[in-house]
């Protein structure tokens, strides 16, 4: 992976910065002159046009921005004695974005590697956003030329992508700086033509067999053949002149020997040499195929990325009135260098799935194996053994609710009608005893209403005697029927008063209320005053959540700590499972209801904690995933997946 300059939003900003401090007299326009930084003196400018030639770089530039898509603008910068940047070649040559390539090539001189700005504004008012790429074209040890390339906005894999491109394309600059024009017979256009004529094919077989006719006929070579590496072997894929072949032939076999021995010795083989030597090793395979069928020179170039993996080979048969020349070579090499990229690419396209994740796990496998990414690789090696481990130790799998204590039997205490609170002689936390008055309600109105009832009854009395006095039979039962409905609203009243006194119903613990701060209020009949909860006879509440329910049964058993009794935790065992949902703030739960083996004296009722309810032993790695693996499951129910 090559190095690139992080996407922030401060890059705008610093790459705006440095525009103006690098190119202070840039101007936005059409034409290429106007647009781009002009050269720092015509030495530099003098100097570059000897290495390069501008109508060659203008021609490659045009097909390296064709190949990728999406680029919007192109150019091919070379520096001077002082490192300052001048024009040599854009494309098109109308449009906008030229401050920020001369920008991001400025850059890339001055940091010496390849560098990306992401989602950068230009345009005459900075309305649009693009990427801009820089890659330096290094020659001898010093950069003679930087690439850079406005591209529409996309991920950093495919950023990566467009530069290895970049770098293969510069890869073939080198070679043209490098090369000697005496030697050279062929044109300079020759790389192009070939790269254009495999790059128009439709697919690896067209643009193989294209390549090596194209290949024979320019070169004016007897046979040119073509073969990818498959594993450690090289296998034929093109013959020149021949639409189809035997693989098994043992003339196949031989070709493929000779590419397969030029991969091993990982350079160009050329036999016989250019140049006898008493040293020189002797390649068995290139002989056999130069003996057995009478050529002049047999040549093997490498097809091989930027990173020197080798893709395949390309062998050349001439005839011995015809033979290969350095130039010729150096051409073909050159040539190479810029149709590996455009075969590797059609090869990826049309390989099978199996194929491309079986490279992908190569090249992962690669990187987490090689010397570099030491941290990355520290804590992949430990989350692999962190789930290695959760995957054979079993844990507790238990299910947390919070809970609550309460009494086993809860006595409220009511006021019996409305009145008005008069003494209080116990509150919330006080210790009561069965029969024990906690407090007592106003009763004039009660007692006035029973001495009413009771002067009633004295008349009714006195009249009833003079009725039987009289023997007068009507009024005697008339006065009798008066007397028993006076008794009995006595005897309400009574009762009344006895209710006035609320008394404990039994031995236990005041949990709530304290009518003490309320002396003289008035209450209604029905209003809740105590709340009395025995002392020795408990059970606990627990919330568990939906999600855990279905796993809890009746008999499952757990620990209970209590927030205001943390030393020890309380076992208990579950009696009940309320079969209703209650909704919370967070979310829907089920009441369970247990009972407690050892509760210490200093429980109290209304006491929270949290519960730990025992379902059994599972892995580690169930433990920690199984929550989101189930919420995935609901989710992929509900999105009808």
């Amino acid at each position: 992976m090559y190095p690139t300059m992080p996407a922030h939003p401060n890059n705008v900003a610093a790459i705006t910065t440095k525009l103006a401090d690098s190119a202070p007299h840039a101007q936005t326009g059409s034409s290429a002159s106007a647009a781009f930084p002009p050269s720092a003196g015509q030495s530099a400018e003098a100097h570059a046009r000897q290495l390069l030639s501008a109508e060659l770089v203008e021609t490659w530039l045009s097909w390296q921005c064709q190949m990728v898509s999406g680029v919007i603008r192109g150019a091919v910068f070379v520096p001077d004695s002082q490192n300052a940047l001048s024009s040599l070649a854009v494309w098109p040559q109308d449009g906008n974005g030229e401050t920020q390539l001369y920008a991001a090539a400025t850059q890339a001189l001055k940091q010496s590697r390849s560098v990306t700005f992401a989602k950068i504004a230009y345009g005459t008012q900075g309305q649009r956003v693009a990427d801009f790429i820089a890659c330096p074209v290094d020659w001898q040890g010093k950069t003679v030329a930087v690439i850079a390339m406005a591209l529409a906005v996309r991920s950093e894999p495919q950023q990566h992508a467009v530069l290895q491109l970049m770098r293969w394309g510069g890869l073939w600059i080198e070679t043209l700086i490098d090369k000697s024009p005496g030697n050279n017979q062929i044109p300079e256009s020759f790389a192009q033509a070939l790269a254009a004529a495999a790059l128009a094919q439709p697919s690896l077989r067209a643009a193989t067999t294209e390549t090596v006719n194209f290949l024979a006929q320019s070169l004016d070579c007897e046979r040119v053949s073509l073969g990818f590496k498959e594993g450690l072997l090289i296998k034929l894929s093109a013959l020149s002149n021949t639409t189809s072949f035997d693989p098994r032939t043992q003339f196949v076999h031989a070709l493929e020997s000779a590419m397969d021995e030029a991969c091993d010795a990982k350079q160009t083989l050329v036999e016989p040499p250019f140049a006898t030597r008493s040293d020189h090793p002797g390649y068995k395979a290139h002989k056999h195929l130069l003996e057995r069928h009478g050529a002049g020179t047999i040549c093997t170039v490498l097809l091989q990325d930027s990173g020197a993996n080798q893709i395949g080979a390309i062998t050349l048969e001439c005839a011995k009135d015809r033979p290969l020349t350095p130039g010729t070579l150096r051409a073909l090499e050159a040539a190479a260098a810029l149709l590996t990229p455009i075969l590797e690419l059609k090869k990826r396209n049309e390989e099978a799935l199996s194929a491309r994740l079986r490279r992908s796990a190569k090249n992962t496998l690669q990187r987490f194996l090689g010397p570099t990414h030491l941290r990355s690789k520290l804590a992949v090696l430990a989350l692999v053994v962190t789930v290695a481990l959760g995957a054979l130790i079993d844990g507790d799998y238990e299910a947390k609710a919070p809970s609550n204590i309460e009494g086993a039997v809860s006595q409220l205490l009511v006021a019996p009608h409305s009145s008005y609170i008069k003494q209080a002689f116990a509150r919330a936390g006080d210790h009561v005893l069965q029969g024990q008055v906690l407090a007592t309600l106003d009763d004039r109105s009660l007692r006035l209403t029973l001495e009413k009832w009771q002067s009633e009854l004295s008349q009714i009395d006195k009249q009833y005697q003079d009725a039987l006095a009289r023997r007068d039979r009507t009024e005697l039962g008339i006065y009798q029927a008066k007397r028993e409905q006076i008794q009995a609203e006595i005897q309400l009243s009574s009762d009344a008063l006895k209710q006035t006194q609320l008394r404990a119903p039994f031995d236990g613990i005041v949990i709530s209320g304290d009518p003490g701060q309320s002396l003289g209020a008035p209450v209604e009949i029905g209003q809740t005053l105590f709340e009395v909860a025995p002392l020795e006879d408990y059970r606990v509440m627990l919330e568990v959540r939906e999600e855990d329910i279905g796993q809890v049964t009746i008999g499952s058993e757990g620990r209970l700590m209590v927030a205001a009794l943390p030393d020890e935790p309380l076992r208990f065992t579950v009696q009940r499972i309320v079969p209703v949902a209650e909704t919370t703030r967070l979310n829907n739960v089920f009441r369970i209801e247990a009972a407690l083996e050892e509760p210490p004296a200093l429980l109290r009722p209304g006491m929270r904690g949290v519960a730990r309810i025992e379902l059994g032993q599972r892995k580690l790695l169930w433990l920690w995933t199984h929550g989101l693996i189930e919420r995935v499951r609901l989710w992929a129910w509900t999105s009808g997946m």
